[in-house]
């Protein structure tokens, strides 16, 4: 993707930041719903793109059966491509394991192609409901982004935690687990994407909780939900906490501990375990010691 270096005029930037969420009547899980792989027969699904450097593999859970020959789809001829499922049945590998297996048609030609399905997931697809839903909830609008980096080709861009960005455009990303891209931009024009998923439907129980939308975006402005001091927003906004933040403002800043720990029979007191070895230890809900 090639970055974004057009400057905001003052009228698009005291646009950008005046701009209001549109009303929603439907809410998120409505609009949103998980189908589970029992469910699947008649749910239409597109053929994901491919990262460039993948495609000469084509798609390797997605073929077609000719003569027992399982031939995988070449990216070039099916990227973009929309199938609905006709139902699902099961497979035997090599080794005698059974496995699911979906067969599949093709909207535009009518073809038949099949697709392996693992722990609920197949590969190199994404859900055609979620990605209309997105667009049509989302494009256009301004959201408060929870992380520090965004994506763009082959660099990351630095930024600061929950800056508001407008949603420029949302495409289909690459991989099942976070079918759905949001190419942002923030107000100074800087632009890159963020892969999300927006239901839990063909993605692995092991990875529902990661790469929410619902973790990543916020659809309101946190400073105005939380009104804290500049001070801990300036902490938050640079990933980093003090002694005093209560338990909400360290998760804000930096996330779910990887370990928790609960230190008194009351229950007041707690260790929180962060990647890189950073010990907090919380007392009645604050922050009491920061250690590493």
């Amino acid at each position: 993707m090639r970055p974004l270096h057009a400057v905001f005029t003052a009228t698009l930037l005291a646009a950008f930041l005046s701009s209001v969420p549109a009303a929603h009547g439907e809410s998120y899980a409505d609009a949103f719903p998980t189908i589970p792989e029992s469910d699947w027969a008649g749910m239409r699904l597109m053929i994901l793109p491919q990262p460039e450097p993948l495609q000469h593999f084509g798609y390797q859970e997605l073929y077609r059966d000719t003569d027992k020959a399982y031939t995988p789809l070449r990216c070039g001829d099916y990227a973009g491509r929309i199938v609905r499922v006709r139902g699902i049945g099961h497979g035997r590998a090599a080794n005698g394991e059974v496995f699911d297996e979906a067969e599949l048609q093709l909207e535009d030609t009518k073809q038949i192609i099949h697709g392996d399905i693992d722990q609920g997931c197949m590969n190199d697809v994404g859900p055609v409901p979620d990605l209309e839903a997105a667009r049509k909830r989302y494009l256009g609008r301004i959201l408060w982004y929870s992380d520090d980096t965004l994506k763009n080709g082959d660099r990351t861009l630095k930024i600061k935690q929950y800056l508001p960005v407008r949603v420029t455009r949302i495409d289909p990303g690459w991989y099942a687990p976070v079918p759905i891209r949001f190419i942002v931009q923030t107000k100074d024009g800087r632009q890159g994407y963020v892969d999300v998923h927006m239901s839990d439907t063909n993605v692995p129980a092991r990875l529902q909780s990661r790469s929410r939308f619902e973790d990543t975006f916020l659809e309101t402005d946190p400073r105005k939900t939380y009104a804290w001091s500049p001070k801990v927003w300036r902490a938050i906004e640079n990933r980093e906490v003090f002694v005093g933040m209560t338990a909400q403002q360290v998760r804000m800043s930096w996330g779910d501990p990887k370990e928790t720990d609960t230190l008194s029979s009351a229950g007041n007191l707690q260790k929180w375990v962060y990647e890189g070895r950073h010990l907090l230890t919380l007392k009645n809900g604050r922050l009491i010691t920061i250690r590493r």
